[in-house]
């Protein structure tokens, strides 16, 4: 793990209120302090036989989806969670095919709980690594945890959106959990010498939590034995699969690691539409379809009437079957140098508002024809007719390490209204 201070239980409650006002730098800090607590209270409620890291990433997925409403809870957000565990364990055990399953019921109360001492683990750089293996991962497979374990949808609601039946969805999201645990390891190995890095992807399928475990002769360990280094990534790796949950951290990463309310202005994280009209549904708060997709990456594929397709660290616009498809592309290609696409599917179509926040840096220039108005270091236009297809030249201002993106769209199409969002960080220069 990487290195560790303390928040005190004052610390955790403020953050807890600040998450429920909408805060997601403060909804991450808050689920870094209790997400390794969390993951101790579900192995030791769910019952064998039961994922408690499938548990309880959609107990986090609930918990996410009432702060994104405006109704969650304002204190004692960790014990929310700790009753959505139970409650979901339930709902297993009661299901036909777990008649035999038993609740365990030895893990603290919700009272006990919130007395505890909480300690707060700097897992940015974990997060990273899943960040990294959601994007390694194949096409189907990234896509099929998008819409399930991130979105929360089950397997029968995209059933037609994979072109699948339910069980045969159902099979792809078990091989999908399976291969993202995996490859996290191998971008964890992958930080080590070329050896090593050559090494990485020879791993055992599926690889045990100790590489002691495994036969000496098995593929990808002979290496293992010899390399110091690869052991304690081994255990690292170890350690986020059973003191986290991979699925849990990858619904941590997908709905708050954008830059944080400290990182931007404190509108960029709410829709320009939203801000402009009034019915966002509270200050600094982003719709959860769109914070939840943030960060991963659907290499040109289109799904008919469900998604936008999108590459680099952009947001996945969810659409209803009966709008029109929108394309989002948004990438830093290159550390000074920020691509962005937009266009509907529609005979009919304008894009009424475009919001391009910049932080750490400074925007070069308003594309000829755009009607922008600037505020801070964000540029808001109403652009020419038409598909967009601009870059955006920006300016390093030295006062951050890495400079953010943040863009949002708003669009009409007929009755229909298009809004997405995108976040992300420029590439760092090569020294």
């Amino acid at each position: 793990m990487a290195a560790e201070d303390h928040v005190d239980e004052e610390g955790v409650a403020r953050l807890n209120e600040r998450a429920a006002e909408g805060d997601r730098g403060a909804a991450q800090r808050y689920l870094s302090a209790t997400l390794p607590y969390l993951r101790a209270v579900a192995n030791r409620i769910v019952p064998a036989g039961v994922d408690p890291d499938d548990v309880l990433s959609e107990a986090i997925f609930r918990l996410l989806q009432k702060w994104d409403e405006g109704a969650g809870p304002r204190e004692f957000a960790h014990t929310y969670v700790i009753r959505t565990i139970r409650n979901i364990v339930v709902d297993e055990i009661r299901a036909p095919r777990s008649r035999n399953v038993a609740l365990r019921d030895d893990a603290p109360l919700a009272d006990v709980v919130a007395a505890e001492k909480y300690r707060r683990i700097d897992l940015s750089s974990d997060f990273e690594l899943v960040r990294t293996a959601m994007r390694a991962l194949p096409d189907d497979q990234r896509r099929v945890l998008e819409a399930v374990v991130v979105n929360g949808r089950k397997p029968g609601e995209v059933s037609a959106q994979f072109q699948r039946n339910p069980a045969a969805v159902s099979n792809l999201l078990k091989r999908a959990k399976a291969a993202l645990r995996r490859q996290v390891l191998v971008a964890a190995l992958s930080e080590g010498e070329l050896d090593c890095q050559r090494n990485a992807t020879e791993v055992p399928r599926p690889p045990r939590l100790d590489w002691r475990e495994h036969d000496r002769g098995e593929t990808g360990i002979p290496h293992i034995l010899g390399c110091e280094p690869c052991q304690r990534r081994w255990a690292r790796w170890s350690g986020i699969t059973s003191a986290l949950g991979v699925s849990a951290a990858l619904v941590v990463v997908s709905a708050v690691d954008v830059p944080s309310a400290s990182a931007v202005d404190d509108t960029a994280s709410e829709s320009p539409h939203a801000r402009r009209t009034g019915r966002g549904p509270g200050a600094r708060r982003v719709s959860l379809a769109a914070r939840r997709a943030s960060l991963f990456v659907t290499l040109g594929t289109v799904t008919t009437g469900l998604t936008l397709a999108a590459v680099g660290a952009t947001t996945l616009l969810t659409q209803d079957a009966a709008k029109p498809l929108a394309h989002l592309t948004v990438r830093a290609t290159s550390p000074t140098v920020l691509a962005l696409q937009f266009a509907v599917d529609a005979a009919q179509w304008r894009t009424e508002e475009i919001s391009l926040t910049i932080t750490g840096g400074e925007i070069r220039g308003i594309p000829q024809g755009w009607d922008c108005q600037t505020s801070a270091h964000t540029l808001t236009c109403v652009p020419e007719k038409g598909a967009i297809v601009r870059t955006f030249s920006v300016t390093p201002n030295g006062s951050a390490d890495a400079i953010h993106y943040a863009v949002d769209v708003h669009a009409t199409a007929g009755e229909f209204t298009v809004d997405g969002s995108a976040r992300g960080t420029f590439p760092r220069s090569q020294p």
